[in-house]
């Protein structure tokens, strides 16, 4: 319904009805994602870099220019303002850490996961 992509190692698709399915999760990480950015792109060559290190770790991708309306809804509903790219980590549906940009990197994945 909203185009969300799962990559929990392999690069397989699957749909999630809305945030809620992540927020009932103990962990998982949301990456916001603009295809035609190259910003972004390298943003998401680290995140596949943390995913290919944590593969039993959900990362959830969503492209922010085809789902724009639960872009808006997830800033609203975590209150962290929209940017792209931008990783938000979800510990027990509360996020615990979030990075936009440049900052999007392994490192960051790793430490945030680990709190």
């Amino acid at each position: 319904m909203f185009g969300w992509r799962s990559k929990p190692g392999a690069e397989e698709e699957r749909r999630i009805p809305d945030l809620a399915e992540i927020k009932n999760q103990d962990l998982a990480v949301l990456f916001k994602h603009s295809p035609t950015c190259g910003v972004s792109w390298a943003a998401e060559s680290q995140v596949k870099k943390f995913i290919a290190g944590n593969p039993g770790i959900p990362v959830y991708t969503i492209s922010v220019r085809q789902d724009r309306e639960l872009s808006r809804r997830i800033a609203e509903e975590t209150r962290i303002r929209h940017e792209s790219p931008q990783v938000i980590v979800f510990r027990r549906g509360v996020p615990v850490a979030n990075a936009s940009h440049q900052d999007v990197t392994v490192d960051f994945l790793s430490r945030a996961v680990q709190q």
